[in-house]
């Protein structure tokens, strides 16, 4: 029988899975230093999941491996008649399909997160877009700390404050009035 979660599907916990998908027998120091978190919660990303059956967990000598139950239902609150199954896309690291699964669903920012999982520089920048025009200027930054770290460059630095404060986002030179 599953047991609901006290985490939340759209957390670190999601970020570990595609790892998982990709490579069973991942080490959760690979995890941690994929996504940026201590090998300290990474376990805590996998025994999580593991407890309530989304995620089993075999002994292989010294090594885990590891397999993710995508046909139970999502542990979110209010989600019980979703599947994972529909998150297929994303487990498996096809961060295209899932960005395209959210924009259906008309969720741009989910859909950024999405893309932001991916190492694609077109994938990175189109998230950097989505982010810039919702307006979520920590994930831009986030975007772009990405994007730096895998070398990627003429990475676009976005509107300036004053033009942000503009309602139709008009600069001094455009005719916004002194």
């Amino acid at each position: 029988m599953l047991m609901m979660a006290k985490w939340t599907f759209l957390a670190s916990h999601a970020r570990a899975l595609p790892c998982i998908a990709h490579d069973p027998e991942v080490r959760l120091r690979d995890i941690a230093a994929s996504r940026g978190i201590t090998e300290r919660s990474a376990h805590g990303t996998v025994t999580d999941p593991a407890k309530v059956g989304y995620v089993a967990r075999q002994k292989n000598g010294r090594r885990n491996r590891y397999q993710t139950r995508a046909h139970l239902p999502l542990p979110e609150p209010g989600s019980q008649e979703r599947h994972a199954g529909t998150s297929r896309p994303f487990l498996a690291g096809d961060w295209a399909g899932a960005a395209r699964l959210w924009t259906d669903l008309g969720c741009p920012y989910e859909a950024g997160l999405a893309l932001l999982g991916s190492a694609d520089e077109a994938s990175l920048r189109e998230a950097l877009r989505i982010f810039t025009d919702l307006g979520a200027f920590a994930t831009v930054r986030l975007t772009r700390q990405k994007m730096r770290r895998l070398g990627i460059r003429s990475i676009p630095a976005g509107p300036r404050p004053a033009t942000r404060e503009h309602p139709l986002g008009l600069t001094h030179r455009t005719g916004w009035p002194a």
